[in-house]
């Protein structure tokens, strides 16, 4: 065993500084890259449905973006029932149910034959807007996807029409 100098003490002594130091900058450089990480998942835009379900669509499925201000989605109203997805937005104490089918084959609707329906400029598809015996009604029909919006009577035309223009396909 070799003997213990003051040298031999002061280098051990350097020895387990300098493993501190790394121990330490190495731990600071993981919560770096861990928070970073984090970051990032958080700023990631959500899709505003599901995936688990619009994947499971078999259409194209739209969704307004943006929002008319006062509006959101009705928590936990996003389901996919015999090929049709359903999901609600609430605008104050009204809610307004959108659903969302593929174009049917047979049968498909003419939009022009409506009475007291009015065409509305939309991306999403041929559009119209009127009173139904149930409340107000909207309807989206394009190549892949037929959409139909409905709310009480007490629903403001201008919200309906704003949410019917801010249809946007949902990238899968």
């Amino acid at each position: 065993m070799p003997p213990v100098t003051a040298s031999s003490t002061v280098a051990a002594g350097l020895s387990r500084r300098r493993r501190r130091r790394w121990v330490i900058t190495g731990a600071v450089v993981v919560l770096i890259l861990a928070g970073a990480a984090t970051a990032v998942r958080l700023t990631r835009p959500r899709p505003p449905l599901p995936t688990a379900v619009t994947s499971q669509a078999g259409f194209t499925v739209y969704y307004p973006t943006p929002l008319v201000t006062g509006s959101k989605l009705a928590t936990n109203s996003v389901k996919l029932t015999d090929g049709i997805l359903f999901y609600k937005l609430s605008y104050g104490s009204q809610t307004m149910t959108v659903a969302e089918q593929t174009v049917p084959q047979r049968n498909t609707p003419n939009l022009s034959d409506l009475p007291g329906f009015n065409k509305v400029s939309t991306d999403a598809g041929t559009a119209v807007i009127g009173q139904s015996p149930a409340g107000l009604t909207a309807i989206v029909l394009n190549t892949t996807t037929l959409i139909t919006l409905s709310a009480p009577r007490q629903l403001p035309n201008d919200v309906l029409a704003e949410t019917v223009q801010n249809l946007h396909s949902l990238t899968q």
